[in-house]
C-alpha cells in the first residue's frame, strides 16, 4: 500500500504529523492493526471530508468502529490467512 500523504496524523514515533507529512507504509494487516492508533485520526478526517456522499461517510464510520473493536485475539496468524495487503 502506498504511503499516506496529505492527511496529517500521528507519526510512527507517536508525535503529531503536520498535514502533508508522510506516514510509513503498512507492511501487512498485523502492522496496520498494531498501528491503528496512527491511522484512526486519518480515517476520521477522511470520513469528514467535504464531497463524500452520506453513504460513503457512513461506510467509513462503520469501518472505523469495526477496526476499534478488533483485538489481537481476532487476528489469525496461520498460513491460511492472507496478511500481505489490501483486498
Amino acid at each position: 500500500m502506498a504511503d499516506i500523504v496529505g492527511f496529517g496524523g500521528i507519526g510512527t514515533d507517536g508525535t503529531a504529523q503536520a498535514a502533508g507529512g508522510k506516514m510509513k507504509s503498512v507492511r501487512d494487516l498485523i502492522d496496520f492493526h498494531l498501528r491503528w492508533h496512527e491511522f484512526r485520526p486519518v480515517a476520521r478526517r477522511v470520513a469528514a471530508r467535504p464531497g463524500l456522499t452520506e453513504d460513503e461517510a457512513e461506510c467509513i464510520q462503520w469501518l472505523i468502529a469495526l477496526a476499534d473493536r478488533i483485538s489481537a485475539d481476532d487476528i489469525a496468524l496461520d498460513d491460511k490467512t492472507p496478511m500481505d495487503g489490501p483486498i
